[in-house]
């Protein structure tokens, strides 16, 4: 068994110590403390051992939550075959002597400090909607966004163990790529025919406004079809086409629910709509999953969490169906990192997927696996699991965030997806039922549904 001394009793080295060798290794291991300032490594009863530097959580025990912790953005480069890794605690120096390497850098104080969400506890900037966004984060600034460094962290970790014990195997679980993908289905239909009002005042400003007779035109068509429950002429409605196409991939899709708009900027349908229960039924059947999407005003309000996560539940018990609610992903992907966690995983959530900024695509945690949250109201590790979200459609395509075009939006997610299958993660994606209206979104969409170099 893996043997691991430090120098004190430390929750956050004991929560990095478990999503790293826990979850990301697959290898239990037994924790003591000693004497040694450093962290040390041995395994069995070998006389080999690796030391690792703990600048960070030194610095961690004596300060606590404090913005003095967040790295120099001039930082340090380590080499490491082809890429270079950056060094934000400690030396950039691998040492090797006698039978101890020790790594003078604190690359378990970097993992703890991205999958924490520390610095949202210590940098006062939030856009209008109270979201502490890429832009302000520490990775984009070093233009690390797109680089999953702490996967690159436990690789050269990983690869520091193997070269002092060759036998050590990572479980096989924990040993594959994946693909993830998710629909949050803010607009199943058209809005703007949801009712004969709103299909009026938009047909006259189709008419007046955009001089088109002809969206007039569709647009009433639209309105009579869909109260007829045939959607055909809707382009909002693309479930059947979205799960076909998962299943070809072999695929399962999970699709959030927003189960109440009585607030402001969530959806405007209810889950006792007929559209919504003959969807819930459909994905079902098909062998999708359904979680919960938790409204604009739950990322703070305990009590409007768990009403919303239950009220999903017991619409899909009504239904017949026998699908547990356990994952969720936040509306407008709001998120105090200091209160929503706790809150999702005291609400019985199992599973996380807002893990991503709005404004931009990529790796907010630094990493593609999933590893359990930690809770910053009692310091410990939680049983809510998080699936980092890599990819939002919005994100890269919306001019309000990343702008990008269609061939740059193909090479930048080409690159993030490379980067899960070369760290053995999981490609998480959210691409809305909404944005597949025309060619070219669809052929985007299914360019993700596939690892291809």
């Amino acid at each position: 068994m893996i043997q691991i001394f430090a120098p004190y009793h430390c929750k956050a080295l004991r929560y990095v110590l478990d999503v790293v060798f826990l979850e990301f290794y697959g290898l239990r291991y037994k924790y003591q403390i000693s004497n040694h300032k450093d962290l040390i490594i041995r395994l069995n009863s070998s006389e080999k051992s690796l030391r690792i530097n703990l600048s960070f959580f030194d610095m961690y025990q004596e300060y606590g939550i404090d913005k003095s912790l967040i790295p120099d953005k001039k930082y340090k480069e380590l080499e490491n075959g082809d890429q270079k890794l950056p060094v934000f605690f400690g030396k950039a120096t691998v040492e090797t002597k006698d039978k101890e390497t020790a790594l003078h850098f604190d690359l378990l104080g970097f993992i703890f400090f991205v999958i924490s969400g520390y610095e949202e506890l210590v940098v006062a900037e939030r856009d209008k909607h109270d979201r502490f966004l890429a832009s302000s984060s520490f990775l984009f600034q070093t233009n690390f966004l797109k680089r999953p460094l702490v996967d690159e962290y436990a690789d050269f970790l990983w690869n520091s163990l193997v070269k002092l014990w060759p036998d050590l195997n990572k479980s096989k679980k924990n040993n594959s790529a994946k693909i993830q993908v998710s629909c949050d289905v803010d607009q199943p239909i058209d809005p703007t025919v949801a009712s004969i009002g709103k299909t009026i005042k938009t047909s006259i400003g189709d008419v007046l406004k955009r001089g088109s007779f002809l969206l007039a035109f569709n647009r009433y068509r639209r309105y009579f079809f869909n109260k007829n429950q045939n959607f055909q002429f809707d382009h909002n409605y693309t479930f059947d086409w979205y799960m076909d196409e998962c299943e070809k991939a072999n695929l399962k899709a999970i699709f959030y629910i927003i189960p109440s708009s009585d607030e402001p900027n969530n959806g405007y349908y209810k889950l006792s709509d007929e559209v919504i229960k003959k969807l819930l039924i459909k994905i079902n059947e098909r062998g999708h999953e359904i979680g919960v999407h938790s409204s604009y005003q739950t990322y703070k309000d305990r009590k409007k969490m768990n009403d919303q996560k239950n009220s999903l539940q017991e619409q899909l018990q009504s239904l017949f169906i026998e699908q547990e609610v356990i994952y969720n992903r936040q509306h407008y992907l709001r998120w105090d990192a200091s209160i929503t966690p706790k809150i999702l995983n005291d609400s019985g959530i199992i599973y996380d997927s807002s893990g991503s900024y709005p404004d931009y695509a990529g790796f907010k945690y630094g990493t593609s696996k999933i590893f359990s949250m930690w809770d910053w109201c009692e310091r410990k590790k939680l049983n809510l699991k998080q699936i980092p979200l890599i990819v939002m459609d919005d994100s890269v395509l919306s001019d309000s965030y990343m702008g990008l075009d269609i061939n740059s939006a193909h090479k930048y997610i080409k690159i993030l997806q490379n980067e899960c299958f070369l760290h053995k993660g999981t490609y998480s994606i959210l691409w809305h039922n909404s944005n597949l209206e025309h060619s070219w979104q669809k052929q985007l969409f299914l360019s993700n549904l596939v690892f291809k170099k």
